[in-house]
């Protein structure tokens, strides 16, 4: 057997390189998804009409609905209810100033857990990039182990293979993870909008 002989290491090299290329468009090396990167949201994108003056924070009980359901462990039906029931409840003269307050909260609170799992797919994106030059050396030495060296050649062959086990792991959270800012976008227009349809025509 010879060393290239194989057949295996530049199948496995390539396939990672592969996998790479599709999981890190050229237009932001630090960006792995296939999904546009917004980094940050802003109130203007959604709602139509100038953001509120007042923190929402100064409202007790704005405060108290947008923590409990601006996280994306609750329910979208659920938390598109609760928005609805608080805007039923308020005096119509009183929903053009405290609905865009309500929804500046949301934009708060989903922009901070938006930037955390950015962060958080960024970093799982280098690392990606490292574990390629990992298998890469893992590829060479065992390229150049003897022939005649079958236990170094079978104990280099399952540290290529565990590495490259591990990101193919990865790869797949990180296919989680790139749906969710976008995910996130999506929950804060249908917020947007149960808001802005409560306001007076």
């Amino acid at each position: 057997m010879t060393r290239n002989g194989t057949g295996v290491l530049p199948v496995a090299a390539g396939a990672l390189s592969l996998l790479l290329v599709a999981a890190a468009p050229a237009r932001n090396p630090d960006w792995p998804c296939a999904q546009r990167l917004v980094p940050v949201l802003s109130f203007g994108q959604f709602w139509a009409g100038p953001a509120p003056a007042a923190d929402w924070r100064s409202d007790p009980q704005i405060a108290e609905l947008v923590r409990a359901v601006a996280p994306r462990s609750v329910a979208l039906d659920t938390a598109v209810a609760k928005l609805r029931a608080f805007s039923d409840a308020l005096p119509e003269t009183e929903r053009p100033a405290k609905l865009p307050m309500t929804f500046a909260g949301l934009v708060d609170e989903t922009s901070q857990q938006r930037e955390e799992i950015i962060d958080r797919i960024k970093s799982l994106g280098r690392r990606q990039r490292d574990v390629e030059g990992v298998v890469a050396k893992l590829n060479t030495e065992l390229a150049e182990q003897p022939d005649a060296d079958a236990a170094g050649r079978a104990d280099a062959t399952r540290q290529r293979d565990l590495v490259i086990r591990m990101f193919q792991d990865t790869q797949r959270t990180l296919r989680y993870a790139c749906e969710i800012p976008t995910a996130l976008e999506a929950r804060l227009g249908r917020f947007a909008e149960a808001l802005q349809a409560a306001l007076p025509k």
